[in-house]
């Protein structure tokens, strides 16, 4: 057994060393085709640009790698029919010239804005001032049966400037709250009049618990405060100025 394997190592051996010293095999040279053979496309492509660079090497190598400047043949040669470039416009071919671009001034476009429909505002009707009031009534509208007639739950009254005293809670009443009206007044009185429905002045709106009174005339500057649903007292101060004494004669 060993003296096979022994055998077998040698034989290895032998055939390394054989394969050492056997000369390399050389390619072979292609050759052209015979006449009358077929024609490879891509490799007679292949050989006639092989041949174009040879000669391309051979021409720069004889000029020393350098293009004369007086040659008559340009490097890159003009289409027939291009205008040479001259730098003031940029177009193509067969494109649509455009303007130099120092040339360009650029300008905002206007843009029209939405027409805007005009509104109209009414124009409110000024409140005018009440008459004089013709008649001195008082008119009564009761609104609860259960409701009470002492207290005064609240009292306003319209009437000029000059009826207006230095103690309005003495002459018409503690509770009265008072709207002059006249040169001085501003159009605040005016508009609320027309919130109260004033229909003549002097006038007074009262209320109680169980009633609205409505004042007119004479009856408008008087005094309720003793007793709301009765006829009220005219205050000497109001006397004077509406039926001023005349002076005794001397």
């Amino acid at each position: 057994m060993r003296s096979v394997q022994q055998t077998l190592r040698n034989l290895i051996m032998i055939a390394y060393l054989l394969a050492l010293l056997s000369p390399l095999p050389t390619l072979a040279t292609p050759q052209p085709p015979p006449s009358g053979s077929p024609v490879n496309p891509e490799t007679s492509l292949s050989n006639e640009y092989s041949d174009q660079i040879k000669t391309m090497r051979q021409t720069d190598t004889a000029s020393g790698g350098e293009v004369s400047e007086n040659s008559e043949t340009p490097i890159i040669p003009e289409d027939e029919g291009e205008e040479p470039f001259t730098g003031e416009i940029v177009r193509g071919r067969e494109g649509i010239p455009f303007p130099d671009p120092t040339m360009v001034v650029l300008e905002p476009t206007p843009t029209a804005l939405p027409e805007i429909p005009e509104v109209v505002e009414p124009t409110p009707t000024p409140w005018q001032r009440p008459s004089r009031c013709e008649t001195n009534e008082t008119k009564r509208e009761r609104y609860s049966e259960n409701g009470s007639e002492s207290e005064i739950l609240w009292d306003k009254l319209f009437l000029s400037e000059d009826l207006v005293p230095m103690d309005s809670g003495e002459v018409y009443g503690a509770n009265t709250d008072l709207f002059p009206y006249g040169p001085k007044s501003g159009e605040g009185v005016y508009i609320r009049m027309e919130m109260y429905r004033v229909p003549c002045v002097p006038y007074r709106i009262r209320m109680t618990k169980g009633s609205y009174y409505y004042d007119s005339g004479l009856n408008a500057l008087k005094n309720y405060d003793t007793n709301s649903a009765g006829r009220g007292a005219l205050h000497s101060w109001v006397e004077q100025k509406l039926f001023p004494t005349p002076p005794r004669k001397r």
